[in-house]
């Protein structure tokens, strides 16, 4: 399937978004070294693409969800980080 990019949005066919990590961390209302923590906790899984020398992470709409998940369950509920992922089942 042929890729369309259209700024930091990559459309790939027609019902499949991946997002940029800053355009990520403004959905989620987060700093990007938060958003780099739950990548190193198993929060999020993000697709590595690769453009000449540099590569790029590119977050999916399920990656977001999880990610509001957590930022729920440590904000408003008053969990920890560990405690979040670990009631998520990921691993820590």
């Amino acid at each position: 399937m042929p890729s369309e990019t259209k700024g930091n949005i990559i459309l790939a066919g027609e019902d499949k978004k991946v997002f940029g990590i800053v355009e990520t961390a403004k959905k989620i209302g987060i700093e990007m070294h938060r958003l780099y923590c739950l990548e190193r906790c198993g929060v999020v899984n993000p697709e590595m693409k690769t453009f000449g020398t540099r590569r790029f992470r590119r977050y999916s709409q399920k990656d977001i969800e999880q990610a509001l998940l957590v930022k729920l369950l440590v904000d408003e509920e008053g969990y920890t980080l560990k405690a979040a992922v670990r009631k998520l089942g990921k691993k820590e």
